[in-house]
């Protein structure tokens, strides 16, 4: 159970780093909260 709590953290956390290694063109060069490109 406790598996599936920690899975959505697991996921943010693994596209903030995927963002953080690998910029998108998309992602605004101004912004650098991680939280809101892995929203977008």
């Amino acid at each position: 159970m406790w598996i599936a709590l920690t899975m959505p953290f697991v996921l943010m956390l693994g596209a903030v780093a995927m963002q953080r290694l690998e910029p998108t063109p998309l992602a605004p060069v101004t912004s650098d909260d991680p939280l809101q490109h892995a929203e977008v």
